[in-house]
């Protein structure tokens, strides 16, 4: 695994050299959601506790605690609309399957979706016999390519009201979504699993850690050292986009990668080279304070520019 070290390149050049543009949730304190357009620079819109983010036809789908919006971005400014409300029931990782929105609904300990605009259970964890309290913290999910859920991400296989909480150092595990197996466990706070070049990548976000999960084998495998409380993961060609939050809030106490880190205490983005580990790219994106969740990658087309 690569250890954290100086970037070699700035955010704008990394961006313009590719030709990407990428979209950001920031959750805390404020929330917002953060465009770096290739072309036109930064742009922000407030959201409130925005968290989930995926591409869908003319824009992006964007989570809030309550709310889900559509968001058309032009180049110089928003549109956004409220597009469903599943209530209180703290999204997280939200995507879309087919004309469905898939999201993680934290609170009731289950991925779920919308039919006529009701909530809708679709799957949960065979441990959990209660469809609310926040048991597991069941985070993150990783789709196919057909829009089929493979894994899921939780901080803990808990199945009392925050129970996750007393194990988030080293209870957190991944499932597989077909069989209800654990195909891996022992991880700390698992975020933003995907499905990237028929590998399962996550964030292993209490150690700062980019990397791989073997499911045969039941090991989380690290590819690189973030230097940070790692959360939101999107990949472009050979390079994994990383966001980490600041850690001055209490709630990251604890964690290995406190004691680690040691130099940097801000909200940044950092760009990865898959195959190497080395950290191509290293810039600040937010206030001390921030907490970044989710990263998608935007075409201009996507992103609905006229």
């Amino acid at each position: 695994m690569a250890d954290h070290q100086a970037s070699v390149i700035s955010l704008a050049e990394w961006l313009h050299d590719l030709q990407v543009t990428l979209a950001i949730s920031i959750t805390a304190p404020h929330g917002s959601l953060l465009v770096l357009d290739c072309a036109h620079g930064a742009h922000v819109m407030p959201v409130l506790n925005c968290r989930g983010l995926c591409l869908c036809s003319q824009g992006l789908l964007v989570a809030s605690n309550e709310n889900i919006y559509f968001v058309r971005c032009s180049d110089r400014s928003f549109l956004k609309t409220i597009r469903f409300s599943p209530g209180s029931c703290d999204v997280h990782d939200i995507a879309l399957r087919n004309d469905s929105i898939l999201f993680c609904a934290t609170r009731f300990n289950c991925i779920a979706t919308l039919a006529a605009g009701r909530f809708d259970t679709i799957w949960r964890p065979r441990w959990i016999d209660r469809n609310k309290d926040d048991c597991c913290h069941l985070n993150g999910m990783a789709l196919r390519d057909d829009g089929s859920i493979a894994y899921a991400t939780c901080a803990a296989m808990s199945n009392i009201p925050l129970g996750w909480r007393s194990a988030r150092v080293n209870g957190g595990i991944v499932v597989d979504v077909g069989s209800d197996d654990i195909v891996c466990g022992g991880l700390s706070m698992p975020h933003s699993p995907r499905l990237y070049q028929g590998r399962l990548w996550l964030l292993n976000s209490g150690t700062g850690e980019l990397g791989t999960v073997d499911v045969h084998a039941g090991r989380f495998e690290p590819v690189a050292f973030c230097g940070g409380f790692a959360r939101g993961l999107a990949f472009f060609d050979r390079y994994a986009i990383v966001a980490i939050s600041s850690g001055r809030s209490h709630r990251f106490n604890g964690f290995a990668v406190q004691r680690r880190s040691g130099h940097d205490d801000t909200c940044r983005l950092l760009i990865v080279d898959t195959i190497t580990g080395a950290i191509v790219c290293e810039e600040r994106i937010g206030d001390e304070d921030s907490e970044a969740y989710e990263i998608v990658v935007v075409n201009r087309g996507d992103a609905g520019d006229g």
